[in-house]
């Protein structure tokens, strides 16, 4: 494996984050893995703006680090209580569940555009829009996380890994289309 082959380390990722979040800047990236479901496939090439994401609004695509890993998923919740202030609660289009809620710091930016195969760039609402409906389980499971995140992130991130421990039987039986390629996404730790 050369050094292009391998994923960046969760340092590098981190040291990146830092230095490009507020700047402005555009930042290409590939998509590696499938939780964005068919909108960001495996593979596609996305411009991150670099603006750090914290006023976007609920819906939008964003990039963030999570735990040493770039992450684009979708802005579900802003924390607005007084303990909740400064989190924020994402999800991927294909995820069964949520992401644990992270601290606002963690947003890079917002994905700005999609590379079609023709090499075009796409805006992101135009090319990956928001899914029309969502599994009952996955949306009981946001509510839970969201409202719980007002109460204490702490608990939202406890209450997350139980409901993904909880849920590996059900993703592992596959009780959805084999079309369908779901996951319940794993409960992020905040890099030390």
């Amino acid at each position: 494996m050369t050094g292009e082959d391998r994923p960046p380390s969760a340092t590098l990722v981190g040291w990146v984050s830092e230095r490009l979040r507020g700047s402005g800047r555009l930042v290409e990236c590939e998509v590696r893995g499938a939780s964005m479901g068919s909108g960001l496939p495996d593979g596609s090439m996305v411009r991150v703006r670099c603006d750090g994401a914290h006023d976007a609004p609920l819906g939008t695509v964003v990039a963030l680090d999570l735990g040493g890993a770039l992450t684009i998923h979708r802005l579900v919740h802003h924390g607005r209580s007084r303990r909740a202030l400064g989190w924020v609660v994402t999800e991927g289009d294909a995820n069964l569940t949520c992401d644990a809620p992270v601290p606002a710091e963690a947003l890079l930016g917002r994905v700005d555009a999609v590379r079609a195969e023709r090499g075009d760039w796409i805006p992101v609402d135009v090319a990956v829009p928001a899914p029309a409906t969502r599994p009952r389980i996955t949306a009981l499971v946001r509510r839970v996380v969201c409202r719980a995140t007002e109460f204490h992130p702490r608990a939202a991130r406890a209450i997350k890994g139980a409901v993904v421990l909880a849920m590996t039987p059900l993703v592992w039986l596959r009780p959805y289309p084999e079309s369908a390629v779901r996951h319940a996404s794993v409960a992020h730790r905040p890099r030390s």
